[in-house]
């Protein structure tokens, strides 16, 4: 059942860092470079996903198996 739910987890995955990729960084701080380190993308992914955890949640929501 695993197996199945990982084409679609990458997909969301790479739809999301295909949207930080487009999209300014954004932040209360003045930020002097842009950020390019995979520590910081990962952060950027991380936070994404944080914050649109309503959107996805019909994805990776349990299903339903009753008895």
């Amino acid at each position: 059942m695993c197996i199945l739910k990982l084409p679609i987890v990458l997909l969301v995955l790479s739809v999301a860092v295909n949207h930080l990729q487009a999209s300014p960084v954004e932040s209360h701080q003045v930020e002097k470079r842009k950020c390019n380190t995979v520590t910081c993308a990962t952060q950027r992914l991380a936070n994404f996903l944080i914050h649109s955890s309503n959107n996805f949640g019909a994805i990776f929501s349990p299903p339903s198996v009753g008895s």
